[in-house]
């Protein structure tokens, strides 16, 4: 097979110190960090893990801890990034399932502990360096009996980052944590030997040093995303919802009743403007402006564009060209409004992780082979707490803020024989037990967006608009166009309102494995490997009601639009009573309307607002969320065959057929933005995604050479993927 191994001595020398230094000494592999830095993800040979489980198992003396995260794309939580009383590091490359479990995909890193030592031993590191970087190591190891050794590790660390939150002038990208480890080596007999390994580990990550990259143009949005229907606003083609909008914001006060089928002095587009220069004064229409915004001169936060009575949702700012230089970038991320905790008020936290794995190898020899068992079990909690669109804006605000823990046991019998002869076996039982739980108190709090209410009349057979015409005084619902307002007075009222929501993922594996290996002569040897695997998932989640409740669509658990489109966020309007005039009435944040009556000799009365919140769910997400249970299932055979030829005791030249497949599960990427379940049915068809497959085929060598100075190993592979995960963007009632 092909495999790399890294030393100790060659850590020690080449100063190795965590998981992303482990990558730069092979140039197959590539270190990928997720949406965390705890979300570590390997990409070997150019396979990586768009979606789903890792690709490369992570192993750690024989025990694969491969997890995956929830509701983001990262990989392994239970292997601290920082690296500590490491042997050597074999980086395995190819389909390795049967060998190094259902996570060997594309291959394999697996770390091989220190064990205890014959002699007692002590060493201690101290590192400084620039922006606050300290991290000291501890490790000693001796003898206590003629049968028992035992093994203690430290580290502690801690880093104040490169890079600077320009909103709150602190540190991002840094962190702070300690891990430790005691082993125990007991060999009671000569036949006998166990090995006790326990770990603990709490590492704090700060807010990773990202940066907003500023848009410089606008793209289209797909034809099925938009009111528009397949055009732009401003092409002939476009005569959708878009094109009646923008007749009625493109007219004046001057147009009058008769020529835009408009009420005069009450149409829904006109901006406004108070009525005289006191406080107090009632806001009015302004019949010097077009409509589309408070005033003719307003910036969409969104856009960045002037409104000027137009409504374009096919229309979206992009990137195009080069990213910027990140010298010219700078780190805006929110702080944390809301959430109770130490940091309130201040940066987001980053990623938390603290936990304890007890891990027991046990070997017998049984004098025809060696029966092994490996028992694991890990208890970690994770949680994060981030900016996610890394803007710190007035009219919006979208975090993550999630926490929960990751239990994961496993067991593993093999017996595996040692003879003299031409053939040898190994035969194993695996099963693996995984439960991962999240809780979630994020939010996307949206104080902005466009409402226009008008009834449009259409040519049944060309479709072009023959009037647009309000609904009259009693269902005028104030002018059209966009509005906005500062969400963060709100956002306490959003936290407070803001039901947590659980994700729990349950994985069940169980798999038989064996090896088989033949001489055929001193020089060519043949192994034949085989994995069955069976295993079971199931997820639950939130899944939005809106539908079901009637909406007009779902949403996810975190989603909360204050007004905007439901409701304008700076007036509304109504009739006080028959025959009077139409007013701007203000609209109250925290109100859905407003109590107003007329009076005969009294005039205008507008009582308290009744209800909580522009949003009809009082602040609370904008759909109703139940918890909904997708369970999916698999078995499938992974089979290996190797041809080894010693040309001479220096050079070996091989040959390798081999299947993997990656089980299908359940994308949990977009279920904050849109529920689990985004159409509603019932039924996991948006979220589930098929199994994965590859086939692969290589031939390599392997050489020492000039007396072991020079080693020269190489490989050509040709690898067959099918069904590989990609990510699509999917619009539901468009």
């Amino acid at each position: 097979i092909s495999v790399n191994v890294i030393t100790s001595q060659m850590m020690d020398r080449m100063g190795i110190k965590d998981l992303q230094d482990v990558t730069k000494l092979d140039p197959s592999l590539v270190f990928d960090r997720g949406f965390a830095p705890d979300d570590i993800r390997v990409v070997v040979r150019g396979i990586d893990n768009g979606r789903g489980r890792p690709v490369v198992a992570t192993v750690i003396d024989g025990v694969d801890i491969s997890s995956e995260a929830l509701a983001t794309a990262g990989a392994s939580q239970l292997i601290s990034p920082r690296l500590i009383d490491i042997e050597r590091i074999e980086i395995v490359k190819g389909p390795q399932i049967a060998l190094y479990g259902r996570t060997a995909f594309a291959g394999a890193i697996q770390y091989v502990t220190k064990g205890a030592s014959e002699e007692p031993e002590i060493t201690a590191s101290i590192d400084v360096a620039q922006d606050g970087f300290h991290e000291a190591r501890f490790s000693s190891s001796a003898p206590v009996t003629d049968t028992l050794g035992i093994r203690f590790n430290a580290l502690v660390w801690d880093f104040d980052g490169f890079h600077t939150n320009t909103v709150t002038g602190n540190k991002v990208g840094g962190g702070e944590g300690h891990s430790a480890s005691i082993l125990f080596d007991w060999n009671p007999t000569e036949k006998l030997s166990v090995r006790t390994r326990i770990d603990t580990v709490g590492d704090e990550y700060a807010s990773p040093a990202q940066a907003f990259v500023p848009y410089n143009t606008l793209r289209a949005v797909p034809a099925d995303a938009s009111w528009c229907n397949g055009g732009w606003v401003h092409d002939a083609s476009c005569n959708g919802y878009a094109q009646a909008l923008e007749m009625v914001m493109a007219s004046k006060p001057s147009d009058g009743y008769i020529a835009s089928g408009l009420y005069p002095f009450a149409s829904p587009w006109y901006p406004l403007k108070p009525a005289c220069p006191f406080p107090g004064c009632p806001i009015i229409p302004d019949a010097d402006k077009v409509g589309f915004g408070s005033n003719g001169n307003q910036i969409d936060l969104e856009t960045g564009t002037i409104y000027g009575g137009r409504f374009d949702d096919m229309e979206h700012w992009a990137i195009v060209g080069a990213i910027p230089d990140g010298d010219t970038l700078f780190v805006t991320q929110d702080i944390n409004v809301a959430h109770p905790g130490n940091n309130k008020g201040s940066d987001m936290f980053g990623s938390k992780k603290e936990g304890e794995r007890l891990q027991i190898n046990l070997a017998y020899d049984l004098g025809v082979g060696t029966f092994s068992s490996i028992t694991h079990a890990a208890d970690m909690w994770v949680a994060q707490q981030y900016d996610i669109d890394k803007q710190s804006l007035d009219h919006f605000n979208q975090e993550w803020d999630v926490n929960g823990p990751v239990k994961l046991f496993s067991q593993e019998f093999r017996l595996q024989t040692e003879s003299d002869g031409p053939f040898n076996m190994a035969v194993g039982a695996l099963y693996w037990h995984e439960k991962k739980t999240q809780t979630s108190t994020g939010m996307s709090v949206r104080g902005m967006g466009e409402r226009c209410f008008v009834s449009v009349l259409r040519d049944a057979d060309t479709g072009d608009i023959l009037s647009l015409t309000d609904l009259g005084p009693a269902y005028w619902q104030g002018p059209c166009g966009h509005t906005d307002i500062n969400i963060r007075e709100f956002q306490h009222d959003t936290y407070a309102a803001r039901p947590p929501d659980d994700m729990i993922r349950d994985t069940v594996s169980s798999s038989l494995y064996s090896l088989i290996d033949y001489e055929f002569n001193d020089r060519l040897t043949m192994t034949f490997e085989l994995r069955w695997v069976d295993e079971k998932e199931d997820l639950t989640a939130s899944a939005s009601q809106g539908l079901a409740d009637g909406g007009a669509t779902n949403s996810g658990a975190s989603s909360v639009s204050l007004c905007g489109s439901h409701i304008r966020c700076d007036a509304t309007g109504g009739a006080p009573g028959p025959g009077a005039p139409l007013l701007y009435l203000p609209v109250v944040v925290g109100c859905d309307t407003m109590t107003t009556t007329y009076t005969p000799g009294v005039g205008l009365v507008s009582e308290p607002c009744s209800w909580w919140a522009a949003t009809p769910t009082r602040f609370a997400p904008t759909t109703r969320q139940e918890p909904l249970t997708f369970t999916i299932a698999d078995n499938y055979v992974t089979p290996k065959i190797l041809l080894r030829y010693s040309v001479s005791d220096n050079v070996m030249i091989y040959g390798s057929y081999a299947e993997a497949k990656k089980p299908g599960g359940f994308s949990t990427l977009g279920t904050g933005a849109f529920g689990f379940d985004p159409d509603g049915d019932g039924k996991p068809t948006e979220t589930i995604y098929s199994p994965e497959a590859m086939k692969v085929t290589e031939l390599g060598w392997k050489s020492m050479l000039q007396d072991g100075r020079l080693r020269l190993n190489g490989a050509v592979f040709f690898e067959d993927y099918t069904d590989k995960q990609t990510q699509v963007q999917k619009v539901f009632n468009g």
